[in-house]
This record gives structure tokens, sequence and C-alpha cells, in this order.
């Protein structure tokens, strides 16, 4: 009799705020799956979005922007510049594993989005061998450095998919929960399925833009920002710039 062990399964994984599409959901899965996440990012204002990752084969899209949530400012004493923004596109980051390259769509302060395209990063992941049950998933942790960040993973290998979420690319499992050093990103998996939906697809515009064109441009905004800040303050005043405060950092 299977029907009371369904029935407890399901209320467990509805306990939990997880929810996988079957009991047959844990198995190797390189067809067409999604997932949802919670995607938090705190870059000096706390900001919360819904994203999705959807992939076929060898082919990932991770979509954000949806925003569930924001909170205010924490102090009134401290300046950090936050760069990007919000549009009703919102970003998106498409993943190729076999061609090894991936494309971006930024949305920026001033109305204005950039896409860049740059080869599939190389993060160099550590496996601790420490694991650890989140939800019905056992978790292995993997640690790397990406982009001005240090990251801690959790994944499952129960679910052997070879696309994580966002940039977060090179763990052979499900990506559980990701989380940097500082505390300023977070993502956070609220459910895993098959899907019989394919994979939208964006050809790589003709303006699109290299990783070190965009650490450039993130750095000459930055400047224009606060040469105009400067020049509406009264005679006299100081401001400093501290961190640039992105969720990729090319300090």
């Amino acid at each position: 009799m299977l029907g009371p062990l369904r029935y407890a399964w399901s209320w467990l994984f509805l306990f939990l705020g997880i929810v996988p599409a079957s009991l047959g959901a844990f198995q190797d899965m390189e067809g067409q799956w999604e997932a949802q996440y919670t995607f938090r990012l705190d870059l000096g204002m706390a900001r919360e979005y819904q994203a999705r990752l959807r992939a076929s084969g060898s082919r990932g899209l991770f979509t954000w922007g949806a925003l569930r949530a924001a909170e205010k400012e924490t102090t009134e004493y401290e300046f950090n510049l936050t760069l990007g923004a919000a549009d009703s596109v919102g970003s998106y980051t498409q993943t190729d594993l076999e061609s090894g390259k991936m494309l971006s769509r930024i949305p920026f302060a001033g109305g204005e989005a950039y896409t860049v395209c740059e080869p599939l990063p190389g993060i160099p992941w550590r496996f601790t061998g420490a694991v650890r049950k989140l939800g019905p998933w056992d978790c292995q942790q993997a640690l790397g450095q990406f982009r001005g960040r240090e990251y801690e993973v959790w994944f499952t290998p129960e679910v052997a998919v070879s696309i994580g979420p966002w940039k977060l690319q090179g763990i052979p499992g499900l990506v559980v929960l990701a989380t940097d050093r500082a505390g300023a990103v977070t993502l956070s998996l609220t459910s895993w399925k098959p899907s019989g939906e394919g994979v939208p697809w964006v050809e790589t515009p003709e303006d699109c833009l290299d990783v070190e064109s965009y650490a450039e441009l993130q750095r000459e905004w930055a400047a224009r920002l606060m040469r105009r800040l400067k020049a509406r303050m009264p005679r006299g005043a100081q401001l400093s710039l501290g961190e640039q405060n992105a969720l990729e950092r090319f300090d």
C-alpha cells in the first residue's frame, strides 16, 4: 500500500515549503526541468525576487526581476553605491554548456539595459565533504570564489543536473542553497520539477559587451554619478565613494 506513504511524503514537503513534482523526482534528470528560487540581494537595500531556472539538455535560462519584498535602508550615515536597476523585462542569464558560452541581460540605472556575453565561468569549486539535510534533500557543500564574492553552496547529487542558478555553474547536482560570505546574496530553492516546456533562447546581439567592457562601464557610471552628486552638495562638503556594491564586483 503506497497511498498512506505517498500522502505522508506530500505532507512533509508542504510542511517544509519545498514541493518536488512527485515521488519519482529524485533521479538523474538531463532532460527538461525547472526550478523556482527565492533570490535575495542586500546591496545597500535588501530586496527579494522570485526567480526561475529552466533547463533543457545543455541549455539553461535563469530569469529574475519579479520583486517580492523590499526593506528600507538600515542607516542614514553610510553611502554605498548600488549598481543595477529593474525594469519590466528584468534580468536573465542564459547558459549553453555545449558551446561554453553565457549571455546575460542587465538592466542599468537610467532606464538602459545591457547584454553581456562571456565564456562560462570556471569557478574553482572546493568540495569539502560536509553534508547537511535541507528539506527532503541530502546535500553536500561546495565553496568557491566568483567576481569578488565567496560563495557557500549546498547541492544535492540526488538530482543530477549540471546547470545551476544564475552564474553558479560547475556543480554536479541541483543547487538547493547558495549564499555569499558577506550575506549580500542568497539563492534558496523553493521547488523543482520535470517540465514539458522548452527553453526560450536569445541569439547573441551585435552590441553584446564582453566582461571587461561591462566592468569599465560600471566604473564610468559610478564616476559620473559621483560628479553629479558632488555638484549638488554645498561648497566644502565632503563625499567619498566606498565599495561599489554590485552583484558582480570587479575591484
